[in-house]
């Protein structure tokens, strides 16, 4: 399974990081400017791992991925 986390300061940013680091996790990452904040795209976790993640009381978005990193599309033309 994939996610994708969102971070909203430095401090929480160095919390997803150690957490990846520990794991052994891959993603991609990118700074939004627009909104301000660091993204960890298509993380690569277990559900275990995931709902531990969910579990923590940490200032993070974060949302399940099917598919492309970075997102899901349902639009159908």
């Amino acid at each position: 399974m994939k996610v994708n986390i969102l971070c909203y300061d430095e401090y929480e940013e160095a919390k997803v990081d150690a957490f990846i680091k520990k794991h052994s996790l891959t993603y991609d990452t990118a700074y939004n400017r627009a909104e301000d904040h660091i993204e960890y795209n298509g993380i690569e976790m277990s559900e275990k791992l995931y709902t531990y993640l969910c579990l923590l009381d940490y200032n993070w978005h974060i949302e399940r991925v099917k598919g492309a990193i970075g997102g899901v599309s349902d639009n159908t033309v």
